[in-house]
């Protein structure tokens, strides 16, 4: 069977029991269970239906936008996973709403409403719309915005679909470009300083430093406000500057080296993108490209088994502009900061004065 078509082979007890059994594994720093990894890989590995589904059904709508989008879509990652089974270990896994997702990146706040909300009325919509955070208007403790919702898939009612993927969830995020270069920033400094910003979690310092950059982007580029809207624009520049002075983050940002990329980008719309640090601390990344989705997510699984510290994404692409979006959705993994910086510095200026 195709990997896009992979069906949920255990019943949703079958899929918590082994969840559970993992998490103990992992909270004992032992090896999961190979029969567990099996239960909890094809959980994952079903959702590349719904995915495909999904991502035929936004890029189809991103074609007939008149916005500049980026589009973007992911399967979540085994060693994300179980980082998340010890985040939160008391939300059972055939609950985990985000192992497929979809992101929309927009110019401006105006086009990313437009867009949400006609999929929203669309009426040839089958799939529920459960769960939204908008965490532009309520941002993140850390500082992240942009607006998740979640949707459970239902298969259109003909005799030629099947049922079996019923019930599976997926995450479509939406951001603005700003709030873009903000999350990406946020996932090379937990690269390049081995923290975990991103969870809220690690060294202070740098959690704050990521809160002020995101109320300076909130304020100076999108009229609104983040985490500290309560401060003062001579505050937030203060409090930053001093943060910089001691742990010196914006300059590590700035010095950052670009991946080196060990080969380019060729034919295939099935993209594999494999970051790892080499013993001198600089990131390299490997691309692979695959015409057949499932050769493609066979070889990420081997890819994962293989190399567990590599940062490894399975995403898709259509033609050479979708390769330049791939760059611009995935620039972590480029370790391209360059517009964090020039717009982190042009905030500061403007705040100042």
């Amino acid at each position: 069977m195709e990997a896009r078509n992979i069906e949920p082979q255990f019943s949703l007890e079958q899929v918590d029991h082994a969840a559970e059994n993992a998490r103990a594994a992992l909270m004992a720093r032992k090896s999961v269970a190979a029969a567990d990894e099996e239960i909890i890989e094809n959980r994952r590995a079903a959702h590349a239906h719904i995915l495909n589904t999904w991502q035929a059904t936004l890029r189809g709508r991103v074609k007939k936008s008149q916005s500049q989008v980026v589009f973007a879509q992911r399967q979540k990652r085994l060693p994300t996973i179980y980082d998340k089974f010890l985040r939160w270990p008391k939300i059972p896994f055939s609950l985990m709403q985000d192992i497929a997702g979809c992101r929309l990146i927009f110019e401006n706040h105006e086009e990313l409403h437009n867009f949400r909300n006609a999929l929203h009325a669309s009426s040839s919509m089958k799939h529920k719309l459960i769960k939204t955070s908008d965490y532009i208007q309520a941002p993140k403790k850390s500082g992240y915005r942009g607006i998740h919702d979640i949707y459970e898939y239902h298969t259109q009612n003909r005799p030629d679909r099947s049922k079996k993927w019923d019930g599976l969830k997926l995450e479509i995020q939406y951001r603005t470009i700003i709030q873009h270069y903000w999350a990406t920033a946020v996932e090379i400094a937990d690269c390049l300083t081995k923290g975990r910003i991103k969870y809220s979690d690690g060294n202070k310092d740098y959690l704050k430093f990521f809160q002020l950059a995101s109320e300076m982007f909130a304020r100076v580029y999108e009229r609104m406000t983040s985490c500290f809207h309560g401060k003062s624009d001579q505050e937030l520049v203060k409090e930053f500057e001093d943060i910089e002075a001691r742990i010196r983050l914006l300059a590590k940002l700035k010095a950052a080296k670009t991946a080196n990329i060990k080969n380019k980008f060729k034919s295939g719309n099935n993209v594999i993108l494999d970051q790892y640090f080499d013993d001198n601390g600089d990131a390299q990344i490997n691309i692979e490209e695959f015409k057949s989705l499932p050769l493609a997510q066979k070889r990420y699984f081997e890819l994962e088994q293989a190399n567990p510290t590599h940062d490894i994404v399975l995403v898709r692409s259509n033609d050479i502009d979708s390769r330049n979006s791939i760059k611009n959705a995935y620039r972590n993994y480029f370790v391209d900061t360059v517009d964090f910086v020039k717009y982190l510095e042009k905030a500061l200026i403007v705040l100042r004065h």
